[in-house]
């Protein structure tokens, strides 16, 4: 995201004078009046940008457990805070053109207005169980924080034109305003992550943001009483410069100037829509398979912002060797779709470096197409339009076209057209051969480093590896070198489309059961598998990966299964549903899934028969397990929260309130399992912490498959207490956080 704030970040691409004020020549040289315009200008600036970026992960934080959990919260969020953003841009250029006197007013009202939704109280709708998800995702944000946000937006252009009515010296080239707005951007950005979040709740947090925006307010006016003690001659204290005004628009009249064609437009769109569009793909990858928080929503926003910042210092056409690095980068990429990259950091590296580099060189070719600065405004207008295009196309339409993730290909075609469109062709045979070594080199390193690959994978991945070098070598410039790459896209794009038995999208994700070698149809939810099941007349009945007879949960319920008493079982979290195998003619077992889609699949009998073969009572509830628990009504034996989504925490299942509200739904003697396994996490601490706050004791059984725990009570049957005496006892760490629905950080959490 922000290509919108990005694009106008550096004001060396801009021009001005980057001396600092006390080198200035004499008549350069500020009077006393006007020396505070500056500082408080560039610190409004500063302040404003902080806050957006501040207050964009600290919303989505909010919508996470109304949603699942689900990654796809920030990606929504994210595209409503791209259209926002350029509805302020807007408001801000009409209001130049168009409001004369009454544009300064009009803005301090907009911002004056954006205080009635403090502090940012999320309305108490429902979220939609069935379908449309992130509409009501769009709608909420822009209830509860649409008119502050589009408020700051407004306000980093408008400065930049208060300040222009001045005579400071420097008023006729105020971009450099905006060198202020990216401080403050990266502070907000870098500060909610690694500061706000680990100390301060969620009330506070909002509590704090609301007085910052009351001191941007009273900052703006006084840059307006500032700007009206310090007006230029010639300026009219309730009006600005006109912008038909030539003279201030471009000193030179003997200047050829430049008028902006239709396809200059469109490239600029073009050249922000790519980069915008793959920093969602890379972020849905990032938090779907890692976790949804906001240090990995940050990380690639970050890398974005910083390849604007670094295109628009230098403002010139992509070099050959950057371009070179595109296409070597590209074959790893390329190679993430052909095979299963089973690391998430080495997925995640390749994701990341490929992005910063493509992003790269979209943002320095934008910033290389620049046009004189009467026509800015526009420009970085249509900029924001192209950005807010990307993220619609990824967040919003592509869940609803495609069933698989067929945008990230996409967009790596799309890269590789960008690069071949802005390439000049390298001079002779010895560029050929530099690009065919580094397309070598840099897939070799990545690719012997991910060593996990299987052996068909792995001679797949070096016959690609060897396809792209040969494309390279014998390519006589970046087009065609690019032309064949993404040739080398096509065929993993349809090689993919033969892989799976079954597959579909929504919002909380991408779901694909496929089928192996030995009949076994696996369930999988982005890169983990989320059960499978043998077809077979003997094996259809027998539990698999995480739920067999000597997993944790298996051993529990067969322990409950040993006696004669009808036991009620709920599960947070339905997968395949192959704990209903554990049921007995006399048992319930009830089900929580939060997609319907994922019920459907588990009731299909062609794909699992899980639920139709089991002998107990079956039903299932969509909706959030947590809330959709609570509001049953009925007692339980047995609570089982197992609710992962491909790898990522659903942190608000883990909450003290939650577990209270767990507690009320068992019997006396029942008890809560929770399945743990994660490749990232170490979350028995966190548990163990849980149940002490319960006066619960917490037991942790790993059998090389998966780890479950255990929290019963002092009520739980001699039995179950036999078998939790071969657990491991967890002992609680005063050290570890206690999770609340105000408080989490699952930083603390990362295995070490």
């Amino acid at each position: 995201m922000k290509t919108q704030i990005s694009g106008d970040l550096d004001s060396m691409a801009l021009g001005h004078d980057p001396r600092p004020l006390d080198r200035l020549d004499h008549s350069d040289r500020t009077t006393a009046a006007s020396r505070g315009l500056v500082p408080l200008f560039s610190l409004t600036g500063g302040v404003g940008a902080a806050l957006l970026f501040l207050v964009e992960p600290m919303m989505a934080r909010q919508l996470l457990p109304r949603l699942g959990g689900s990654a796809a919260v920030w990606n929504t969020a994210m595209v409503f805070f791209q259209s926002a953003l350029l509805v302020g841009y807007l408001l801000a250029h009409q209001a130049q053109r168009r409001l004369g006197r009454g544009r300064r007013v009009g803005v301090l009202a907009l911002l004056v207005g954006g205080v009635v939704p403090l502090p940012l109280m999320l309305p108490t709708w429902s979220a939609p169980a069935g379908g449309g998800q992130a509409w009501w995702v769009l709608s909420i944000l822009a209830v509860s924080v649409g008119v502050p946000f589009v408020a700051l937006a407004c306000l980093g252009p408008t400065l930049q034109a208060w300040f222009a009515d001045t005579a400071h010296p420097r008023a006729e080239d105020p971009y450099f305003l905006y060198a202020a707005g990216n401080i403050g951007s990266v502070a907000g950005l870098l500060a909610y992550p690694l500061v706000v979040e680990p100390l301060v709740g969620l009330a506070d947090q909002r509590r704090l943001w609301s007085i910052g925006y009351c001191v941007a307010i009273a900052m703006s006016a006084g840059c307006v009483l500032l700007r009206r003690r310090n007006l230029r001659p010639g300026v009219a204290i309730d009006s600005g410069p006109d912008p038909s005004d030539s003279a201030l628009i471009d000193d030179d009249p003997t200047r050829e100037v430049h008028h902006p064609s239709r396809l200059d437009r469109l490239r600029w769109i073009g050249l922000a829509a790519v980069p915008s569009a793959m920093l969602l793909a890379v972020t849905r990858h990032l938090s779907t398979d890692v976790a949804a928080i906001p240090l990995l929503w940050v990380l690639p926003l970050l890398v974005y912002l910083s390849t604007f910042i670094v295109a628009f210092r230098r403002g010139t056409q992509p070099s050959n060797r950057l371009l070179c690095a595109a296409l070597a980068l590209a074959v790893p990429m390329i190679a993430t779709l052909a095979v299963d990259v089973r690391s998430i950091w080495i997925g995640g590296a390749i994701g990341i470096a490929g992005f910063a580099v493509f992003a790269l060189v979209c943002h320095q070719a934008l910033a290389a197409q620049r046009p004189p600065t009467q026509w800015l405004t526009s420009y970085y207008l249509w900029i924001s339009f192209g950005g807010a295009v990307g993220g619609i196309t990824v967040a919003l339409v592509a869940p609803n076209v495609f069933t698989r993730v067929t945008e990230y290909p996409l967009l790596v075609l799309a890269g590789l057209a960008v690069v071949g469109f802005v390439a000049a062709a390298p001079s002779g045979s010895r560029d050929r051969h530099r690009f065919a070594m580094v397309v070598l080199a840099v897939s070799a390193a990545v690719l012997w480093v991910s060593a996990e690959f299987g052996s068909s994978t792995f001679w797949m991945s070096w016959s690609l590896i060897g396809a792209a070098a040969l494309v390279a070598l014998i390519g006589r410039d970046p087009r065609r070198i690019a032309i064949g790459l993404g040739a080398l896209v096509v065929v993993t794009m349809i090689g993919d489309q033969q892989a799976s038995l079954y597959q579909s999208r929504t919002f909380f994700g991408v779901y694909r059961v496929r089928s192996n070698e030995r009949d076994r149809h696996i369930f999988e939810h982005g890169t983990t598998s989320h059960g499978d099941q043998l077809t077979d007349q003997v094996g259809r009945y027998e539990p698999t990966t995480y739920y067999t007879h000597t997993s944790g949960i298996g051993r529990l319920l067969d322990t409950y299964n040993a006696g004669s008493t009808s036991l009620d079982v709920a599960v947070v979290g339905l997968g395949a549903g192959t704990l209903a195998t554990y049921g007995r003619p006399r048992d319930t077992y009830d089900f929580f899934e939060i997609d319907e889609e994922v019920v459907s699949i588990a009731k299909d009998p062609r794909l699992f028969s899980y639920l139709s073969d089991s002998s107990a009572r079956i039903t299932t509830t969509v909706g959030d397990g947590r809330l959709e628990l609570a509001s049953s009504g009925r007692r339980y034996d047995v609570i089982a929260l197992d609710a992962f989504s491909s790898d990522a925490i659903p942190v608000h299942l883990l909450t003290i309130e939650a577990m209270r509200s767990y507690v009320d739904r068992l019997e006396p003697g029942g008890v809560i399992a929770v399945h743990i396994s994660n490749r990232y996490f170490d979350l028995a601490p966190i548990v163990a912490r849980l149940g002490a706050e319960l006066g619960r004791t917490v037991h942790v059984r790993d059998n090389g498959t998966s780890v479950w725990v255990v929290i019963d009570g002092p009520a739980t049957d001699t039995r179950i207490r036999q078998e939790l005496s071969d657990w491991r006892l967890v002992a609680p760490d005063p050290a570890s956080p206690l999770w609340t629905d105000d408080f989490s950080n699952l930083i603390s959490a990362l295995r070490r």
